[in-house]
């Protein structure tokens, strides 16, 4: 995955997102049909978020995550969009 670019720098010595990178590089070494993942991308910068998210659209695998980020990186990502707000109202877009 060309995400990092930490190769000689320990987990103490990175900022916040480029520890989280790591952290997703390492969940994903494992081969899964089902990833859940909540606020993943949270820390990443613009070009590794973006990098994260089409390296698991390549996975082909379906992937469950909740986030508040709307960003322009997921108007086409998903194929369904599930919005809950804090009412409990659920609206879904297909």
């Amino acid at each position: 995955i060309d995400m990092l670019n930490v190769t000689d720098r320990k987990l103490k010595d990175m900022s916040s997102g480029q520890r989280q990178a790591v952290y997703l590089v390492m969940a994903l070494q494992k081969p899964a049909r089902l990833l859940l993942v909540d606020e993943a991308t949270i820390e990443l910068d613009l070009v590794v978020r973006r990098k994260f998210l089409d390296y698991v659209k390549s996975l082909g695998v379906c992937v469950v995550m909740a986030t508040h980020i709307f960003d322009p990186f997921l108007v086409d990502w998903p194929t369904h969009v599930v919005h809950l707000d804090y009412n409990g109202t659920c609206v879904t877009y297909d």
